[in-house]
């Protein structure tokens, strides 16, 4: 028997919490909206991950409301990815991590770089 969707997502959020200590929350869906993803991650840096999760081999089955809506998210520059596996809904928020702390090195350069000109002048 497949394990519920509740489960993969529970697993998952479980995960990404305790062990890679990145906080997330089921989205609030206000009127009966359909279609928005399961869950928002907090990724470092305000760069929110959405993910919506499936049954174990139902990955491809986003309703034409999901689709949509999804796509909307992603032309506002979203980062929205479904799952159906725990272990892959994982790694997604663990590489949206290190991305994150990719580009916050970067700007930190950056920024100091900016400012020593500006002591400079």
């Amino acid at each position: 028997m497949k394990p519920l969707e509740s489960k993969v997502e529970r697993d998952a959020c479980g995960d990404a919490l305790n062990k890679l200590r990145v906080p997330n929350m089921k989205m609030l869906h206000t009127g009966g909206e359909t279609g928005w993803p399961d869950r928002v991650f907090f990724i470092e840096g305000g760069r929110p991950l959405l993910i919506e999760f499936k049954r174990p081999g139902e990955k491809n089955d986003t309703s034409p409301r999901q689709e949509y809506i999804h796509s909307i998210l992603r032309e506002l520059g979203y980062d929205v990815q479904v799952h159906d596996n725990k272990d892959e809904a994982l790694e997604a928020v663990r590489s949206a991590k290190m991305d994150a702390a990719r580009l916050s090195k970067a700007s930190h350069k950056i920024r100091a770089r900016k400012a020593s000109r500006r002591a400079a002048s």
